[in-house]
């Protein structure tokens, strides 16, 4: 429940729901819960699944890094690689 009270904190502060950092996941779904365009239920359900979404397109991409990375390191680069 605390975003949807930070998003509702923003919009009373006059911040515009159009404004770009108000269109990253999670605070564009609480935006529209609010605003009555989808009950509770759907925006916990289109946060989940944007939420996955994200966390695939991170995953995809920092394979493909570490893949080139292994592959033709750069010589001005210093990497640092985690396993997690």
């Amino acid at each position: 429940m605390w975003l949807i009270d930070e998003v509702k904190w923003l919009l009373d502060k006059w911040y515009s729901s159009s404004l770009q950092s108000m269109q990253w996941i999670g605070y564009k779904e609480v935006v529209w819960y609010i605003q009555g365009d989808y009950g509770y239920d759907t925006m916990e359900e289109l946060l989940r699944k944007n939420t996955h979404y994200l966390a695939k397109k991170q995953r995809t991409w920092f394979r493909r890094y570490i893949a080139e990375w292994k592959q033709k390191p750069r010589d001005n680069v210093e990497y640092n690689v985690y396993y997690l």
